[in-house]
């Protein structure tokens, strides 16, 4: 059940010789094409990863605080047309059409209301209606509000819109029957509609809006017109120009065919004649042959000039106009037409929507086209319809390295659509590398995961996406659930890293080729995929072995065997316990190399490691059956030997009964076996838990790191109240080992006061030894700072047990003991990254950027600020290490930006080669090809970004 890995291997079981590289915890932002607002709490997060040789070529990885920056909300919104101006006669009702669109970040609240001019006429009613497709006429004959008294608005209670949603709404104005010029406001009337957002804590460029309606009232014709996608209202024929069912899609990509109707109606009070004008927007191409009128039987119109009966219709250069004459009062009917969307219209509506024009009040004494006069100025009164949007989707294509011989079909080609790896051992790694490009028309998330047939890769393996640095894990950036790339432009590609790991059950053999297929999928168009093959050729062998007897069970790779590699489908032991009680479980480490090796002892609740276990629950690891002895960290194993050593799972006091909850060991080696690499080991076990009354805490984490002789390092630690009663007071400690207190380790506990993750003046040491009590859901954030003794030698390390224990004792009466333990280890060259950040409102300036007051606190921002962050790598151990280089990476949602700081990289205790800054896309620098770093030095690497606005 052992691992061999190789020196060269990059992941997380070996690391680069003699490099320190800081990774930006985010997407790289070179893979972030297209900028956009980011909804109102998103968490901006940035963390630096550091890996280095110490003074005696031991690898070392060190990881710095994590930072954060919260999106708040901006308020906006938009209300569209601003006006509108119809006439009617006494008794009619006219339909002014709106769109109210929250342009913000995030869910708001608005409230719409209509009320006409105070001291002028009345209407009879006033009444809002939904006009969800658009069309300016209401959905239903429920009214969202209605008002019959003079001088009453009509107020549509508070609405949520999402960010980006909208709320489409027609105004209906009743004008009274009885309405002659004289007595009505001398025959006009306004309205006012206002939209406003309800109070809150956002400010707003304007906080309300409003748009004003003008209805005239007239004895003659009054037309209303409204224009929609939709089929025509009279049935088609033989002789139609579309004798199946008509094109009404609202949407489609370039090439589409969709039909616009007018409707109109006479609303006056004699007969009129109505001119029609659309002048189609250039995203659309009128369809010759196949407008319709509804008082020609469904027969296509000619589109010529005196070519048809009752109607004059003509087509030129993209205008449609038409001339119905003598419509009488009441009468109402449509025109219609196909358009087909054109192959350069812009995506989205911008090209695709339009207005028509018509003479509201008739068009006297006019029969043609032509003595309608240009954009019928002869007819006078031109006012336009509402407006119909089609909106173009956008043809979505992806290539994963090179296209696959049956495009979309999921199935790779051979060449460069095949990546091979050499080797791999159980329970190591290979990568694997990718180029993703998004060959549609319009920007695009591409989906990166694997095919679900086809894979020989063993049962267990895990992959992981990384962007093209092969260490910043690529996120899911567009709330599906599925990692991709981050938004690319059309047409752009980005580099994805594929890193497999396989279990250390995994068989030894040559020539294996243990294939995946990967998969490049659009996330706008989940039917177009392209993909590649991953190959492995060659699995190489293993050297140590974890069983839960000394003998061992079966076969580590099948049923609930251990012996051998593992880990084993189903658990090999289940030890069964009740919560808050620890149940120990028996290890046996056998070391099957020729030389002795000290290996790493850790837990997880998937055979995935580093790992977690399930919320609350904690694994410790002791030399004694009953978890009895002080916890250890390794077990060191002479060549050809055994040793046992116990796990010590405790599920949290508060845990409901738990059946078979799976908990995964870990041995791995320290140091390299005789093949040179590191070396593992995963077994399968399990915990049935039985409940008892809630009355619990948590402490969580254990921490590691690595200190000079005469340094210290500082864990942060979070008590948390699990239970539904309140817990304390409590006593606390932080004890080292007996021989490291003889030895000169040294702790100090503080409450950290302002969640800072650091000690600092806020800050409070825990001089009594107690906390207080803690209410349910309560928390306290402690810092352990642990300082090694002058004497201390590389190599040495020390495991400090930090134990809270309620003063009430354990349940029913108390919430019991929890400890964790923070094991800190000697080097003689040790690098600490420290990561800080702080905020400008508004954006970066171009002069150099200020860098503000650094802190790690998480910060809150609006869309557009400027944060600037400085990572500072410090040599805190007694031996010089070389060629140190920062890099980071602007995270999602954010770029860099023309002004920065003045000084982007600085040392102090560095010779060698000068150090120097670098820009690359959104990657950032700071190092050189050859330097050397004394005790005390430090790098530091500081940049500026900009939140996507």
């Amino acid at each position: 059940m052992s691992s061999p890995i190789r020196p060269t291997d990059v992941g997380r079981w070996a690391v680069p010789k003699a490099v320190v590289a800081i990774v930006s915890g985010g997407i790289l932002a070179s893979q972030i094409a297209l900028a956009a607002v980011p909804a109102a709490g998103t968490n901006i997060t940035n963390q630096a990863t550091a890996s280095y040789l110490d003074g005696s070529g031991t690898s070392q990885l060190a990881t710095s605080n994590t930072v954060t920056t919260v999106v708040q909300q901006v308020g906006a919104y938009t209300l569209t047309p601003t006006g509108n101006t119809k006439s009617a006669a006494a008794g009619a009702t006219v339909y002014t059409p709106y769109v109210l669109t929250n342009t913000g970040n995030g869910t708001d609240n608005f409230v719409v209301s209509a009320n006409e001019a105070a001291g002028g006429a009345d209407f009879s009613r006033i009444e809002v209606y939904l006009d969800a497709d658009e069309n300016g006429q209401p959905d239903s004959t429920t009214p969202l509000c209605t008002s019959a008294t003079a001088g009453t608005a009509c107020s549509i209670p508070a609405r949520a819109l999402p960010a980006g949603g909208k709320l489409s709404f027609v105004v209906a104005y009743r004008v009274p029957t009885t309405a002659t010029s004289a007595t009505w406001g001398g025959g006009t009337n306004t309205a006012t509609v206002t939209v406003s957002p309800v109070a809150s804590a956002l400010t707003y460029a304007t906080p309300t809006l409003t748009a004003t309606d003008t209805v005239n009232l007239v004895t003659t014709a009054a037309f209303s017109v409204n224009k929609s996608i939709g089929a025509p209202s009279v049935a088609a024929t033989a002789a139609a120009p579309n004798p199946g069912a008509w094109p009404t899609s609202s949407s489609g990509q370039r090439g589409t065919v969709t039909t616009y109707t007018i409707n109109y109606t006479n609303n006056g009070a004699v007969a009129g004649n109505l001119y029609l004008r659309d002048a189609l927007p250039s995203g659309f191409t009128y369809q010759t042959g196949t407008a319709v009128w509804s008082s020609n039987g469904g027969n296509a119109l000619t589109e010529a000039a005196g070519g048809d009966t009752n109607i004059e219709f003509e087509v030129a250069s993209g205008v449609v106009q038409a001339v119905i004459p003598a419509v009488s009062p009441g009468v109402t009917g449509t025109l219609s037409f196909k358009v087909a969307i054109s192959a350069t219209a812009s995506i989205g509506t911008v090209d695709t929507t339009n207005q028509a024009t018509y003479s509201a009040t008739g068009c006297a004494a006019v029969t043609t086209i032509a003595g309608a006069g240009a954009s019928g100025a002869t007819c006078g009164g031109i006012v336009a319809t509402n407006a119909a949007a089609f909106t173009v989707l956008a043809s979505r294509g992806v290539r994963l390295d090179v296209l696959d011989p049956t495009p979309n079909s999921g199935t790779p080609g051979t060449g460069g659509d095949v990546k091979t790896a050499a080797q791999i051992v159980p329970g190591g790694s290979a990568t694997f590398s990718h180029v993703v490009t998004n060959t549609g028309n319009a920007p695009d998330s591409i989906n990166l995961s694997l095919a679900t047939t086809g894979n020989t890769f063993p049962a267990g393996t895990t992959w992981v996406w990384f962007a093209a640095d092969g260490s910043t894990p690529l996120l899911d950036t567009t709330g599906d659930g599925v990692v991709d790339t981050g938004p690319l432009a059309a047409g752009a590609s980005a580099t994805a890293v594929l890193k497999v790991t396989v279990p250390p059950n995994t068989a030894v053999a040559a020539g294996v080729n243990m294939t995946a297929v990967a998969l490049a999928t659009s996330f706008n168009d989940p039917s177009k995929v392209d993909a590649a093959s991953n190959v492995v050729t060659n699995v190489i062998g293993s050297l140590v072995d974890l069983t839960n007897t000394a003998a061992g069970t079966g076969i580590g790779n099948t049923a609930n065997g251990d012996k051998g590699p593992g880990p084993s489908p189903a658990p090999t032991f289940t030890a069964t316990s009740t919560a808050g009680v620890v149940a120990p479980i028996a290890l046996y480490v056998r070391n099957n190399d020729s030389l002795a090796n000290t290996y790493t002892l850790s837990a997880s609740q998937t055979p995935t490691f580093p790992g977690n276990l399930p919320a609350g629950w904690t694994a410790t690891f002791s030399t004694s059956s009953t978890c009895s002895a002080a916890p250890v960290t390794t077990v060191a194993v002479a060549a050809g030997a055994q040793a046992t050593v116990y796990a010590c799972v405790t599920a949290p006091a508060s845990s409901p009964s738990v059946a078979s909850q799976p908990v995964y060991f870990q041995v791995l080696s320290t140091g390299p076996a005789s093949t040179g690499g590191t070396v593992g080991d995963i077994i399968r076990d399990a915990v049935t838990v039985n409940s008892v009354a809630s009355r619990s805490f948590a402490l969580v984490a254990n921490g590691s790191g690595q200190l000079a002789p005469s340094g210290s390092l500082t864990f942060a630690h979070t008590l948390t109240n699990t239970g539904t009663n309140s817990c304390g007071a409590f006593n606390v400690s932080a004890a080292p080992s007996a021989a490291g207190l003889a030895a000169g380790w040294a702790t100090a506990i503080y409450v950290d006061v302002n969640n800072s993750g650091t000690i600092d003046t806020g800050d409070t040491l825990v001089t009594s030894g107690t906390l207080p009590a803690l209410p349910a859901a309560g928390e306290t954030k402690l810092l352990v700072r642990v300082f090694a003794p002058g004497g201390a030698i590389a190599g040495n390390s020390e495991v400090v047990t930090v134990t809270i224990a309620d003063q009430n004792g354990s349940a029913p009466t108390g919430c019991g003991t929890q400890s964790v333990t923070d094991t800190s280890t000697v080097v003689s060259g040790s690098i600490g990254v420290v990561k800080t950040q702080s905020m400008i409102v508004g954006a970066c300036p171009i002069t150099p950027v200020p860098l503000g007051a650094q802190a790690a606190a998480s910060l809150q921002a609006l869309p557009g600020s400027c944060i600037v962050y400085e990572v500072t790598a410090t040599n805190n151990g007694t031996s010089p290490v070389t060629n140190v280089t920062l890099n980071d990476a602007a995270p999602a949602r954010t770029a860099l930006t023309a002004g920065q700081p003045a000084s982007q990289c600085t040392s102090s205790g560095l010779t060698g080669t000068a150090l120097v800054y670098s820009a690359t896309g959104a990657t950032v620098a700071c190092g050189s090809p050859s330097n050397t770093l004394a005790p005390g030095g430090k790098v530091v690497l500081r940049f500026a970004v900009q939140i996507d606005n």
